[in-house]
Parts: C-alpha cells; sequence; structure tokens
C-alpha cells in the first residue's frame, strides 16, 4: 500500500461514521452524519468531506462493518464500499461486526465474550481469547489439549441459555437495555464481572484495521446468524468462520 491513506466507515450500528487515516494511522478527518440524516444522505455528504481532506492523495483500502448490525444500514453501506472501491480500484473489507468489538476490547489476560441485542430473547455472541492464552482460565482441558469454546464462532442463542457459556470474567455489550438483561441472567455481574459498553466502534479503528488485515480474509458480504428460534437442535448453528490468524495482531 505504501503511503496510501485509508478509509474506515459503520453505518451499521450507527447512520454513519467514517474516518480517514494515514498510512502511519494518524487520523486525517472524521465525519459523522448529522442528527436525523438517513444512511444514503449521511454516506453521501460524509464521503464527499473524506475525499476533499484526502487532497487527491490516493486512497488504497475501505474497511466497514459486515454485520450483524442495522440491516438496512450494512446493506447499503456495503453496497456503497464496493461501488466506490471499484470506481477507485481499491481494496475493501467487510469487518464482522462482533470481530471488531472484541480485537478491539482484547486484554492481555482475560478472554471476553462480546455480546449484541437480537431481539426476542436472543443475543449475537462471540467469545475471544486472552492475548497471553497461558493465562486464560480453562485454555486446556484435562488431557492438557487447547479447547476450542463454545461461541469461539459467532452465533445467535437465547439468552436464557447464556450461563451454560458464560464461564469468563468479562463481557463486552452494545447497549444500556443488554447490559440490564444481562444482568437479570447473570446474577452475580457488578460484583465480580467486568461489563463494558461500546455502542459501536471508533471509525478510525476500522480504518487502522483495513491496514493491518488481509482483505482476502475479509470479503465485503454481509453476515447474518442463525434463527435463534428454530428448533433446539438448530439452536446455537453459526455462520461464516473467520481465518485462523484473524484474532492476531
Amino acid at each position: 500500500m505504501g503511503d496510501d491513506l485509508s478509509i474506515g466507515m459503520d453505518c451499521a450500528f450507527r447512520s454513519f461514521t467514517g474516518a480517514l487515516i494515514g498510512s502511519d494511522g494518524s487520523v486525517i478527518a472524521q465525519k459523522d452524519a448529522e442528527k436525523g440524516q438517513k444512511t444514503v444522505e449521511a454516506i453521501s455528504a460524509c464521503f464527499s468531506a473524506l475525499l476533499r481532506e484526502a487532497d487527491g492523495r490516493p486512497i488504497g483500502r475501505l474497511a466497514t462493518i459486515s454485520g450483524p448490525g442495522s440491516f438496512t444500514g450494512l446493506r447499503t453501506g456495503l453496497a456503497f464500499a464496493q461501488g466506490f472501491a471499484r470506481t477507485r480500484n481499491l481494496e475493501v473489507l467487510g469487518l464482522p461486526s462482533l470481530f471488531v468489538l472484541g480485537r478491539l476490547f482484547a486484554d492481555a489476560d482475560r478472554p471476553t465474550l462480546v455480546l449484541m441485542d437480537a431481539r426476542g430473547g436472543a443475543v449475537y455472541a462471540q467469545w475471544f481469547p486472552a492475548l497471553s492464552p497461558g493465562r486464560a482460565r480453562g485454555a486446556r482441558g484435562k488431557s492438557g489439549a487447547h479447547e476450542v469454546h463454545p461461541l469461539a464462532q459467532p452465533r445467535r442463542i437465547m439468552l436464557g441459555d447464556l450461563p451454560s457459556f458464560a464461564t469468563m470474567p468479562r463481557f463486552v455489550v452494545t447497549d444500556e437495555d443488554l447490559r440490564a438483561k444481562l444482568a437479570k441472567h447473570l446474577p452475580t455481574l457488578g460484583a465480580t464481572t467486568d461489563v463494558s459498553l461500546c455502542e459501536g466502534p471508533p471509525a478510525p479503528y476500522l480504518a487502522r484495521l483495513a491496514l493491518r488485515l488481509d482483505p482476502k480474509d475479509f470479503p465485503p458480504r454481509p453476515v447474518y446468524l442463525a434463527d435463534a428460534h428454530t428448533t433446539p437442535s438448530k439452536r446455537h448453528d453459526l455462520v461464516g468462520n473467520l481465518p485462523s490468524g484473524a484474532f492476531k495482531a
């Protein structure tokens, strides 16, 4: 990529937020949708502003959230990103919501469980290991072999089923209502468990991920999770696997 600039954008958590960064990761410009702006209008206005700040310098990569999230927002954002990429001959990455938040809140000593409200008593969930695997609780089974956590890949599960998975000390949730619902199912919250609130990833962070990740591993396709209200045997169906090295810094 050389000295090319990168853009990160999100239409899945908000109407629009976007950032333009240099090859060194420094923020050149950041634009957010105005209150009441619809996604299409916001993308047009904010992207025009970002391009003015680029001042003719080449843009090498564009990263956008691929979901789950706002159905209309993520599809609009992905369609715009792919169209823009074709006209500029640049690489575009589709970054899964849970993966981005898991990486953003990665902890050296503790594993993390990221949760998003999926409505109807369900949540989107994904577990991420501690960055120092040897310190992660339960990292090895009785045989000494590393075990794969049942939520290592993103799933849509019923919130009531969460206690059977929640064996780690840290959670990341995307809204206050979900934090309150979580407390009802896990009575020990607040006393022994760390719960972080994040209503969406910062756009500069998405742009920096565009610099670090391989576009071949993150195609710009919408991510949908299995319906939690199917038969019990299908309740924990999962979707697209991430590449084995995707979580590494």
